[in-house]
C-alpha cells in the first residue's frame, strides 16, 4: 500500500537559502520555453514537476515535458513515429542508432558554435568531437554523449558499496533459513520458494511473489532475461550474442542451454513453482516498482531500488546475496559515454538558451540537483566540508512526502529530475567536494547506513562490503568500455535486426508462461524457426564482427594504461 503523503514544513532559513541558490545565476527575464524532453530511457511521463521543475524554470524559463518509450509500450516504436512525423523532441536522448537515423532526416541541430561558448560542456570537447566522428559526423557536431567520465576505465560504476545490478534479497528471510549457499538457478529457486512459503503475504495481506516482472524495458530480447545473466558471468554485449566481460566467451542468445535461455528457464520455472508474479506480463515498471516499495517482491535486480526506505537497521531490508559461482559483471567508467546521447532538435527555438541548461546540467551544481537534490534541504556539509543527507531528506524518501509550494510543492521524491539519463558521470567526483554526485555513494551515506543488517551481513561474509567481498573472493568482472561505435549497418539488416527482436520478445514471454516442459520447449524451437527463416544468422554474423572490433579496442586501450 503506498504509503500516506505527507506535507512536510521546512524550516524558513532552508527557504531563504534556497531562494538565494536560485537568485544566483539568473539572466534578464526571458519568454516561457516550452521543451518537448525525448528521453529513451526515462520512466516517467509528462510534465516535469517539483522542485527541479521550478529550478529549470526560475534558472533558465524552461518547462520541460517527458516524452518517454518505456511507459509508451517500450521499445523503438515511439521514436520511429515521431521520427516519421518529423519532428522528435527539442531535447533529444536516445541511442547513437537513433540519432544516426535523426541526422539523416535533418532532425538535428549543429551544435558547434553554440559548444564553444559553453562553461563546462567544452570541457568534454575532446570527447564530444571524437563520438561525433566515430558515428560518422565529420562537419557538424550533433550528439552530447551521456556519462562522460573522468574515472578510471578499469574501475568498476558502483551503486554505493554495492554492484549496481546483481542478487538482492530480503536479509532477515535469508538469515531464517540459516544462510544457505546459493551455487546455480535451482539453489536460487529453492531458497526463494521457502522464503515465499514462510512469508507468504505483506503486514497489509498483499501476496508476496520472489519476482516481478515487467515488458517496459524489452527492446531486443527480454530485458529482464538480459539483466539476470550479468550475475552469472556474462554481459549482453549484442542483440545476438552474450559474452564474458573480457569478451573472449561467447554465448549465442539462440543457443540452447546458453545463457540466455538458462534465464528464460529460471523464469519458467519460477513460474511453474508459484513464485511469479501473474500480472508480470501486463504490468507496467511503475506497478512492480510499487510491489517492491512495500515488500511484495522477493528478488531484486538493481541495487537502486532497495531505495533508502529505513535506516539499514530494519531486518527485512534487501542485501546482496551471491547467486552463483560465477563472477558478477559489472561495467566500468567510460570516459566516451555509454552508448547514448543528447541532441537538440533542428527547429527547437532559441537553441543557445536551450545548450546553457545543457551546459549547467553539465555543471557541478546541475548535476549535485540532479544526484543529490537540494543544498539545505536535501543535504548539508558536515565539519569536514562532506555532503551528507538531512533528516528532513531521510524522512521524505521513507514516507514520499510533499513539499511546500514555495519549493515546487508535489511529492519530494517525484521532483528530481526524471530523465534517467546525465551528461557527466553520476558517480564521477564533484571537484567542489571530493565526493561523488551521487549521493549512494557519499562517504557520509554509506557510513550511515552501516547498521545492524550490515554488521551481520559482514559478520557472515567476512567482508566490509559487497564490493569487498566480490573483489576478494575474484568474483567481480569489469567491462570495459571504449569509444568504439558499430559502422551503420544496411537498411535491410536493421529491418531483419527489428523483425526478430520482436520475434524473440514475443516468444520469451511465451515461454516464461508455458504451461510445461513441453510446450516451453516448442515455443523455444519455434522461435528459432522463425528466426532462422527471417534471417537471423546475418545478425549473428554481423554481431561477431562488432565483438571482433571491440575486442580490438578493449586491448588497445588496456596496453595503453598499462
Amino acid at each position: 500500500m503506498k504509503k500516506r503523503m505527507q506535507k512536510i514544513k521546512i524550516k524558513k532559513w532552508l527557504f531563504f537559502l534556497l531562494l538565494g541558490v536560485l537568485l544566483c545565476g539568473c539572466g534578464k527575464q526571458q519568454e516561457l520555453l516550452e521543451l518537448d524532453v525525448f528521453a529513451g530511457r526515462a520512466n516517467y511521463q509528462g510534465e516535469q514537476k517539483g522542485w527541479y521543475a521550478k529550478i529549470v524554470q526560475d534558472k533558465f524559463n524552461l518547462k520541460l515535458n517527458i516524452i518517454a518509450p518505456n511507459v509508451s509500450g517500450g521499445g523503438n516504436m515511439l521514436f520511429e513515429s515521431r521520427l516519421t512525423a518529423g519532428k522528435v523532441g527539442d531535447i533529444i536522448i536516445t541511442s547513437y542508432q537513433n540519432m544516426k537515423e535523426c541526422v539523416a532526416a535533418g532532425e538535428l541541430a549543429d551544435l558547434t558554435p553554440y559548444l564553444e561558448k559553453t562553461t563546462y560542456l567544452k570541457q568534454y570537447m575532446d570527447v564530444i568531437q571524437q563520438m561525433n566522428i566515430q558515428n560518422g559526423y565529420t562537419e557538424a557536431i550533433y550528439i552530447i554523449p551521456t556519462s562522460m567520465s573522468s574515472m578510471p576505465a578499469t574501475e568498476p560504476v558502483l551503486y554505493g558499496d554495492k554492484p549496481e545490478l546483481a542478487s538482492y534479497l530480503p536479509w532477515s528471510y535469508y538469515k531464517e533459513l540459516n544462510y544457505p549457499e546459493i551455487r546455480n538457478e535451482e539453489d536460487l529457486l529453492d531458497v526463494l520458494e521457502q522464503m515465499q512459503v514462510n512469508h507468504p503475504e505483506t503486514a497489509d495481506g498483499k501476496k508476496v511473489y520472489a519476482f516481478s516482472l515487467f515488458k517496459d524495458w524489452d527492446v531486443e530480447y527480454m530485458s529482464l532475461a538480459a539483466n539476470m545473466v550479468k550475475s552469472y558471468g556474462y554481459i549482453d554485449t549484442t542483440d545476438s550474442v552474450f559474452t564474458s566481460a573480457d569478451l573472449e566467451e561467447l554465448q549465442y542468445l539462440a543457443e540452447k542451454d546458453g545463457i540466455y535461455y538458462r534465464m528464460l528457464h529460471l523464469y519458467f520455472e519460477a513460474n511453474q513453482r508459484g513464485l511469479l508474479d501473474p500480472e508480470s506480463g501486463v504490468q507496467s515498471f511503475d506497478t512492480m516498482y510499487e510491489k517492491a516499495r512495500n515488500r511484495q517482491v522477493l528478488y531484486l535486480w538493481w541495487a537502486w531500488m532497495l531505495g533508502n526506505y529505513d535506516d539499514g537497521s530494519h531486518e527485512e531490508r534487501h542485501v546482496f546475496i551471491p547467486v552463483s559461482d560465477s563472477p558478477v559483471v559489472c561495467e566500468g567508467f567510460s570516459t566516451y559515454g555509454d552508448g547514448y546521447a543528447y541532441a537538440i532538435g533542428a527547429d527547437t527555438k532559441d537553441i543557445k538558451r536551450v545548450v546553457e541548461y545543457l551546459d549547467w546540467m553539465a555543471s557541478p551544481e546541475g548535476m549535485m540537483y540532479y544526484g543529490a537534490g537540494m543544498e539545505g534541504v536535501s543535504y548539508v556539509f558536515d565539519e569536514n566540508g562532506k555532503p551528507k543527507y538531512t533528516n528532513y531528506s531521510n524522512e521524505a524518501w521513507m514516507n514520499n512526502s510533499e513539499l511546500e509550494e514555495t519549493y515546487g510543492g508535489g511529492s519530494y521524491t517525484e521532483g528530481f529530475c526524471q530523465f534517467n539519463d546525465t551528461i557527466v558521470q553520476q558517480k564521477d567526483i564533484n571537484p567542489e567536494t571530493g565526493e561523488p554526485f551521487y549521493s549512494e555513494n557519499w562517504t557520509n551515506t554509506i557510513k550511515n547506513n552501516y547498521g545492524v543488517v550490515s554488521q551481520q551481513w559482514t559478520g557472515h561474509f567476512a567482508a566490509a562490503s559487497p564490493a569487498e567481498y566480490l573483489k576478494k573472493n575474484g568474483l567481480m568482472d569489469v567491462y570495459v568500455k571504449t569509444d568504439y561505435v558499430a559502422e551503420e549497418e544496411s537498411e535491410q539488416l536493421l529491418i531483419i535486426r527489428e523483425k526478430c527482436a520482436g520475434l524473440i520478445k514475443e516468444y520469451s514471454w511465451k515461454m516464461i508462461f508455458a504451461e510445461n516442459e513441453e510446450q516451453f520447449s516448442k515455443y523455444w524451437d519455434t522461435m528459432l524457426n522463425l528466426l532462422n527463416q527471417n534471417g537471423y544468422e546475418q545478425v549473428e554474423a554481423a554481431d561477431l564482427e562488432i565483438i571482433g572490433q571491440m575486442r580490438l579496442r578493449r586491448n588497445e586501450l588496456l596496453n595503453s594504461i598499462n
